[in-house]
Formats: C-alpha cells, sequence, structure tokens
C-alpha cells in the first residue's frame, strides 16, 4: 500500500527539478543552485501550511495536543475535495515560479512570527527548539547520485546531502531526524558528515537517527504495546492487540501513532480507529474487525 505522508519531496525531485532552468546534467556545479530551490520550495509549502494550522488552532489547546495532530496532518493527509494529489503537493505545485531568497525569506518571518504570537503553543518563543524530519531518507540517500559534486575533490554524493545542506544553512533549526527502513549509517554519514563538518564552528547542530524500530523475530512490539496501553484478556482486547502487530508488524512510528491516538482521546472507539487508520495507510478496505467495530460507538 502507499506510504504515509506526503508525496511532496517525490514530486520536487522527480517532477520539478529536472524541469527548473538550473538543471542541467550536464552541467553539474549548476545542480545545487536547482535543489536548493525545490527545497526552499519544499519548506515554504510546509511553513504556510503551518501558519494556517496554528491560526485554526484553539487558544489554550496546548502545545503537546497541538503538536501531536500537526503530525498526524502530516501523515493522514489533507486534500482538496477528494483530489489525489495531497495539500502539501498542491501548495508545492503553486511555489515553482517564486524565488529562492524571497522564499527563503517568507520562511523565516513566517516561522518567528509563529513562535512569538503562540506563546500557548510555542511557550519558549522566538528560541523555541525547531526540527526537521526527513522519513524514508533511504531515498533520498540512494537517488540521484550521480548529479552532485563533493565541496572537495570529485566525488559524487545523492540528494540527501544537498537537502541536509540546504536546511542546516537556513540555521532555523536545532537539529535533524533522519529515519528510513534500510537507513545505515554509512548513508547517514555520506550524506551529513562533510557538511557537518564544515559547519561546526559554532553550530550545535545535531542529527538523530535512532528512532526506535520493532524485530520481527521478538515480542519487542507486544513489549511497547502493552507498556502504554491497558489490556484485558477479553476477546476484544486480544483482536485489538493481534490486528496492531498485523496491520503494523515492524512499524515503530505507526504503532506510536496509533498508541498516541488512543491515549490522547477519552472512550475512543479502538477497533474503529485501528481500521480507519490502516485504510488510510495502507489503501485497503479493512474487514477482520467488523463485528467488534459493532460494538463500539462511531468515531
Amino acid at each position: 500500500g502507499p506510504a504515509s505522508g506526503s508525496k511532496d519531496l517525490e514530486v520536487a525531485t522527480e517532477k520539478i527539478l529536472p524541469i527548473l532552468s538550473t538543471w542541467h546534467t550536464g552541467e553539474i556545479d549548476e545542480n545545487a543552485t536547482a535543489a536548493d530551490r525545490v527545497f526552499a520550495m519544499l519548506l515554504c509549502a510546509r511553513v504556510l501550511i503551518l501558519k494556517q494550522f496554528v491560526q485554526h488552532v484553539p487558544v489554550n489547546t496546548g502545545a503537546t495536543l497541538a503538536r501531536r495532530r500537526w503530525v498526524l496532518a502530516q501523515v493522514l493527509l489533507p486534500s482538496l475535495n477528494f483530489q489525489d494529489e495531497d495539500l502539501f503537493v498542491r501548495v508545492l505545485w503553486t511555489l515553482r515560479s517564486a524565488d529562492t531568497q524571497i522564499m527563503r525569506s517568507i520562511i523565516a518571518s513566517t516561522l518567528s512570527e509563529l513562535t512569538t504570537n503562540r506563546n500557548d503553543l510555542f511557550p519558549e518563543g522566538s528560541w523555541t527548539p525547531l526540527f526537521v524530519v526527513i522519513d524514508e531518507g533511504q531515498v533520498a540517500a540512494d537517488n540521484l547520485k550521480e548529479y552532485f559534486r563533493s565541496d572537495i575533490g570529485t566525488d559524487m554524493h545523492p540528494i540527501l546531502r544537498e537537502m541536509y545542506r540546504f536546511f542546516l544553512n537556513t540555521q532555523l533549526f536545532t537539529g535533524f531526524i533522519l529515519s528510513g527502513t534500510g537507513l545505515s549509517m554509512k548513508m547517514v554519514k555520506d550524506a551529513v558528515g562533510s557538511v557537518s563538518a564544515k559547519n561546526a564552528a559554532g553550530s550545535g547542530t545535531r542529527v538523530f537517527t535512532d528512532i526506535g524500530r520493532f524485530t520481527r523475530d521478538d515480542s519487542s512490539q507486544l513489549d511497547y504495546i502493552r507498556r502504554y496501553l491497558t489490556l484485558s484478556d477479553n476477546n476484544s482486547d486480544r483482536r485489538l492487540l493481534e490486528h496492531m502487530v498485523y496491520w503494523f508488524s515492524g512499524r515503530h512510528r505507526l504503532t506510536a501513532s496509533l498508541i498516541e491516538l488512543f491515549i490522547c482521546l477519552e472512550n475512543v472507539p479502538r477497533h474503529r480507529v485501528l481500521t480507519s487508520f490502516a485504510e488510510r495507510l495502507t489503501g485497503f478496505k479493512v474487514t477482520d474487525a467488523i463485528e467488534l467495530e459493532d460494538d463500539e460507538p462511531p468515531i
């Protein structure tokens, strides 16, 4: 089934990047300029949508709940009039003619405005630490390897390094979280190592890659679920546990997101929520708990 999250990075690098006038497959030195532009588009689109999101969050919602909702909005994507493209992709396309420096200015001023004016959501104000999360990082670590030259020598590197360099140079972020199936430490080192060394003086920016994972040959996922959810030995809870492990086998982030939904919503109909969550992420019609859903209230 489809992966969770927007396809904006895929669209930016596979559809928009090749049509930019500064993208020349035979003139490698200019490709970094084109990459900067698409990454400015990506970040600007996210920030503009974040601004709308924050403006519609009721006062005194609470920072933790608002952050959870923002994460879910990026996983369970809103779309416009049931069109195939998600909201992030739609906004991304509208920025394809924008100037890179203007977009960078919009990004910085908008984030400053949000963190300064909504103290209920950003208690630390302009000092609020912000992080970039790059999921499925192994894809970016393996793409377009022959189009970007290293700062030193003639070695080539993938587009993940250009992405990291751009975000680092904005000086807006405290750290970076890189995750993905099969994302090796060598991939991470190749992508961010030389950039980090070059910008090490006074940077203080950190890169996180260990965000948790489950293995398929032990009980780590079951133990994790039981740690946070109170489950009895009745049929409903046994089936719930079985379905969580079945639909999200080995998937730490999705399991954690589902558990958060269960915890933060009072009297949540767990089977209905699990079914809706799984259907949205996989595209499959889930029918293996219909009789249990019938015993629950609507979502």
